[in-house]
């Protein structure tokens, strides 16, 4: 049995949880547009989480406000508007085997929800720091082989024994070496319009690594984020993301249903 899920936090922890209660045998990390694309594989006896849904799957499990089935869709799983998918997941099973992931769930639920203080934004340590490294948005090289590592490493350890790993600590110390600098950019490349700060990265191929929230913190003015960026892997094409601020959180747009009506997704704060 196969699991198509996101290769972020919140997919590892969906990763943690389905091998408590299901034969996994194989992790496949995917991205959510090319599961909206059509361009993946689905076989009838894998387990998607954290993704959009795909009828040809044997079980789903998501909580993007954006991936809501149409109603009367009838599938094996569950979807739910919860903090995160992992959320979903131990809310369906209830299995006590479960709940020696406690800490990590909680963990997942606040980073996904970006439900965070100023001083984890700005000094961010243990699992929020540890999320960065997994983030695309922190502007950190990708590897495939680091999250299945990490996947593995979550099922069995402290939090404090995975962060002294030499890997993982390589690049929380790239982000947080790299933080100032990042900080600086932001404020180059960022500017004010009304409530929303917007953020232009197009000419910027390797940005410093450092939190998406960051820019919160420096414009607390603003209630809401546009981001635009080089495309990760579509050359010449640009992308873009829309966020709630998680400082000044007077925004009410729902941002994954705007962004789902021009092909993308995501949550009510985030897409």
């Amino acid at each position: 049995m196969r699991l198509l899920t996101r290769a972020d936090l919140d997919g590892l922890t969906c990763g943690v949880l389905l091998s408590v209660v299901e034969p996994v045998g194989e992790v496949v990390f995917v991205e959510p547009h090319r599961m909206q694309r059509g361009d993946v594989d689905v076989r009838p006896d894998d387990i998607i989480a954290n993704l959009p849904y795909h009828p040809g799957c044997g079980m789903w499990f998501d909580h993007h406000i954006s991936n809501k089935p149409p109603e009367g869709t009838r599938f094996k799983g569950a979807f739910h508007v919860d903090p995160s998918a992992a959320r979903t997941i131990y809310d369906y099973y209830r299995d006590p085997r479960m709940d020696r992931y406690q800490e990590l769930l909680e963990a997942t639920d606040r980073v996904d929800a970006a439900r965070l203080t100023l001083e984890e934004i700005r000094n961010p340590t243990g699992y929020v720091l540890l999320s960065l490294t997994l983030d695309p948005r922190s502007h950190l090289e990708q590897s495939l082989q680091y999250c299945h590592d990490l996947l593995e490493w979550l099922k069995t350890e402290s939090i404090d024994t995975i962060m002294a790993r030499p890997e993982v600590s390589r690049r929380c110390r790239r982000i947080l070496d790299d933080q100032k600098r990042f900080e600086r950019l932001l404020l180059q490349r960022s500017r004010s319009e009304g409530n929303v700060v917007v953020t232009d990265f197009r000419s910027i191929d390797r940005p410093p690594a450092g939190s998406r929230f960051l820019v919160y913190a420096l414009f607390p003015q603003c209630n809401a984020s546009v981001k635009i960026y080089p495309a990760r892997d579509d050359e010449g094409s640009v992308g873009i993301s829309l966020g709630h601020s998680i400082v000044n959180r007077g925004q009410t747009v729902n941002v994954g249903r705007l962004c789902a009506r021009f092909g993308g997704g995501g949550h009510r704060g985030a897409g």
